[in-house]
């Protein structure tokens, strides 16, 4: 076989490569975003006493979740750009995957950003529900008073 063509092989076979990977970083970042959101509001939900703490984790938790929507629109559009290059390297054997509506290429990346996004808003509303009922009842104990130092 000549030699441009083996370029052009291999060339295409490390993008098919990159694409998986790059594909399996985008179904990843979902299982993120709930783990650590999760966990960040069983967190803020017992923190106590400890209002500002509350209001950092849920900061943490609306900054988490926009930061992996930013991520996962990159992911997405790099993957886009893979599909092109594979798309120019033959052509017939190109599967589109088109469609619209929810049958849109990017209707998953899509509807991932949207839940995201709306786990941010939760978020900030969680801040605005906790500094409510903290000035209400304000609380008893200062931070430095509930840590305890020994020698």
């Amino acid at each position: 076989m000549s030699e441009p063509f083996e370029r052009d092989k291999l060339v295409y076979e490390q993008n098919c490569e990159q694409f998986r990977s790059l594909n399996q970083m985008m179904w990843q970042v979902p299982v993120i975003a709930m783990t650590l959101t999760g966990g960040l509001w069983f967190g803020a939900a017992k923190i106590g006493d400890m209002p500002g703490f509350q209001y950092l984790l849920l900061l943490l938790a609306v900054l988490s979740n926009v930061g992996l929507t930013i991520v996962l629109t990159r992911v997405r559009h790099v993957m886009s750009q893979y599909l092109v290059a594979m798309k120019g390297f033959n052509e017939a054997g190109h599967v589109a995957g088109g469609g619209t509506g929810i049958r849109a290429p990017e209707t998953v990346a899509v509807t991932f950003r949207a839940l995201l996004l709306i786990s941010a808003a939760v978020s900030t509303i969680g801040i605005g529900l906790a500094y409510r009922a903290n000035s209400k009842h304000p609380p008893v104990g200062r931070v430095l008073e509930v840590i305890e130092l020994t020698k």
